[in-house]
């Protein structure tokens, strides 16, 4: 069985060393729907349920919240630009993100999956984050499944 909570975030980041639009610095509106599976209803400690809603969005609204309205960047980048926008925002105490990998829908949609069943496992075991589908734009998501 599963459940579907969805999540709205704004963040911006840069693609390093991409030819294009995204090599710029820029942002999204991104929409995020996790899927949370259960091996069987009520393993949670709630009869009939999955797991609560109200416990996904505490659980995986952490995870989200830390990068919404924040600056997302490739803590292992060697691109300057990249690198000089990490300094200006840490002068002035901006909000950052820092990844081990760059900040591709694509990557961060796995990051969230991880980072949301990272949190599950200590509280919830029987139950994971089976799905993340990320949209970066209105019309273009990128889609990770365990």
């Amino acid at each position: 069985m599963k459940i579907v909570k969805e999540f709205r975030f704004e963040m911006a980041h840069v693609l390093s060393n991409y030819i294009g639009p995204c090599g710029n610095l820029h942002g999204h509106s991104y929409r995020c729907l996790v899927e949370i599976k259960s091996p069987d209803l009520g393993a949670t400690g709630q009869p009939g349920m999955v797991i609560d809603f109200n416990e996904v969005k505490r659980i995986a609204g952490n995870v989200i919240n830390a990068m919404d309205h924040a600056f997302a960047y490739n803590e292992l980048t060697e691109d300057p630009f990249e690198k000089d926008l990490i300094k200006v925002c840490e002068k002035h105490h901006k909000k950052t993100v820092a990844f081990k990998h760059r900040t591709t829908a694509e990557l961060m949609s796995r990051f969230i999956c991880d980072e949301i069943n990272n949190r599950l496992n200590q509280e919830h075991k029987p139950v994971r984050c089976s799905k993340v589908t990320l949209y970066e734009t209105t019309t273009g998501c990128a889609i990770y499944e365990e």
